[in-house]
């Protein structure tokens, strides 16, 4: 009897996970080149009837015109505090230039401010063909980012009746193991033109192997394939026959489709770090540490996944080795004994050791989102000062609201009064925490770019300005101050204040950095 692929069985990619980590070290790639060639325009082979794979229950889609995309989000403007009409007069290659090549980096709140835009309900200018278009580009910065879950909601207001936007739920749900549904939308919409690398998947994801294997060769018979992608389809569907077969190169760019069928045989990963979106298999609670801690780390970092998720893969197993990723495991157990050990003599250098290494990745934030909860029960005035000011920075982070009983010399007081709600007022000699206060508590005349900036929201052009401001924050932790002042001054006056204080918080304290 033939060795399926596990895929197919559990949705778990498990041979893959079998693998040495990959030495990833370039940048990942951007959403447009991996996405999978799984519907086109022209060219597909015609429709099969009754085939098992596709013979299942009827979807049932609501379906709405070019026009719907133009509106179509998830997040209300009760819910951004945005604008009903963020665009205003923008014109409509304005909006698409934003929404294609700007923001996406930053501190976490400033990720998370590029994704309530992408994700906001709010008409775009232009013609219908226009919304459709920008529609689509905020579909593939969420997918850059692997943001597969708002990705599939998103799509999920509009339908997929367009090719292009079945391509992209077609790869969420390869990516999130959700295919069932695109495959059966296969069969029962011809006009989506599926390719035959797709339907083969399909045929075999819902068990008719005949039909799969019975169109593979078909499609051989028209050359309607090249050779690597013939023969791994073909070791995807008997991979016993190539057991000792070399194990082909990855296709560059990897699509979804072609990574699910890879890691189905267990073929190698390439070496060049996987997008974001591919990353999700990696938190299989089956997968091994350090594969499931990195690819945690990286969703953390681009706010896709909660922190939890992270510090869950953290506690999973003892650390294997020293350095890099494996301190940080170790300092989250350790951590984790010092909080339980009843004396708690060892918290203090716990608190200090873990803050060290998830500052230096990036991680701070979301180290302070973890154990916020569990520091603020700690007696902080009996802890040295070094690790007092530290829980002090961890709850400011954490987005604690009501501390008290600062010290006079906590450095970072001004940012106790943003968490408080209040107008900063304390003295400060940094850059950054100055340029924090003059933005809250703003004197003398506005700069010549505040005035610009500013003239944009008297415009009504309000998704301009913040992108503006994304634009202005784009360097994390290593902004300029005078960038900083403006962008937060700006997001002040389009109503965001509570997005800018966290912002402000997040960029004194070190909470993150570009990955």
């Amino acid at each position: 009897m033939r060795c399926r692929p596990l895929i197919l069985r559990t949705g778990l990619a498990a041979a893959g996970f079998l693998l040495a980590a990959p030495a990833w070290a370039n940048d990942p790639r951007s959403a447009i080149p991996w996405l999978s060639e799984s519907v086109s325009e022209t060219g597909a082979a015609p429709e099969q009837s009754g085939n098992s794979a596709f013979g299942v229950e009827e979807v049932t889609t609501t379906v709405l015109s070019n026009a719907a995309y133009a509106s179509a989000g998830i997040l209300s403007p009760q819910d951004t505090g945005f604008n009903a009409d963020i665009w205003g007069p923008t014109d409509a290659a304005t909006a698409l230039t934003l929404v294609s090549e700007h923001g996406g980096r930053g501190v976490p709140e400033t990720i998370r401010l590029f994704k309530r835009i992408l994700l906001a309900a709010t008409p775009t200018p232009g013609s219908t063909e226009d919304g459709r278009d920008i529609f689509v580009a905020r579909l593939d910065r969420l997918l850059e980012l692997g943001a597969l879950e708002e990705t599939e909601a998103l799509i999920g207001m509009t339908g997929a009746e367009d090719p292009a936007i079945f391509r992209r739920w077609f790869d969420v749900g390869l990516l999130s193991n959700h295919a069932d549904a695109p495959c059966r939308e296969l069969r029962r919409k011809p006009t989506l033109s599926p390719t035959l690398p797709a339907r083969i998947f399909c045929l075999a994801r819902g068990g008719d192997w005949g039909a799969a294997e019975i169109t593979l060769t078909m499609g051989q018979e028209v050359d309607a394939f090249d050779p690597a992608q013939h023969a791994l389809l073909a070791r995807f569907l008997d991979p016993e026959l190539f057991e000792e077969e070399p194990a082909p190169e990855a296709p560059d760019p990897l699509t979804p489709l072609d990574f699910l069928m890879r890691e189905a045989v267990g073929l190698p990963r390439p070496a060049a770090r996987l997008p974001l979106a591919f990353l999700h298999f990696d938190l299989d609670e089956h997968a091994p540490l350090r594969i499931r801690a990195e690819a945690a780390e990286r969703l953390v970092l681009a706010t896709t996944v909660s922190p939890e998720v992270l510090f869950e893969a953290y506690r999973s197993a003892k650390p294997a080795a020293s350095g890099g990723i494996w301190d940080r495991v170790a300092a989250t157990q350790d951590l984790d004994a010092a909080l339980a050990d009843s004396d708690q003599a060892d918290l203090p250098d716990a608190i200090l050791a873990a803050d060290e290494v998830f500052t230096e990745r990036g991680l701070r934030s979301a180290f302070a989102y973890a154990y916020g909860p569990q520091l603020s029960e700690i007696d902080r005035q009996s802890l040295p000062q070094d690790a007092q000011f530290a829980v002090l920075d961890l709850l400011l982070l954490a987005g604690e609201t009501d501390l008290t009983d600062i010290p006079a010399d906590y450095p970072n007081k001004i940012l106790v009064d943003l968490a408080n709600g209040q107008t900063p007022q304390h003295l400060t000699k940094d850059p950054v925490s100055t340029a924090v206060k003059n933005a809250f508590a703003p004197t003398g005349d506005p700069s010549i770019r505040d005035v610009r900036l500013q003239r944009m929201l008297r415009e009504k052009r309000q998704g301009e300005a913040l992108f503006a401001a994304l634009d202005l924050l784009q360097g994390g932790t290593d902004v300029a101050p005078d960038s900083l002042r403006s962008a937060l001054l700006l997001l002040r006056k389009a109503g965001q204040e509570e997005t800018a204080r966290k912002i402000a918080i997040q960029t004194v304290l070190g909470s993150g950095r570009p990955d």
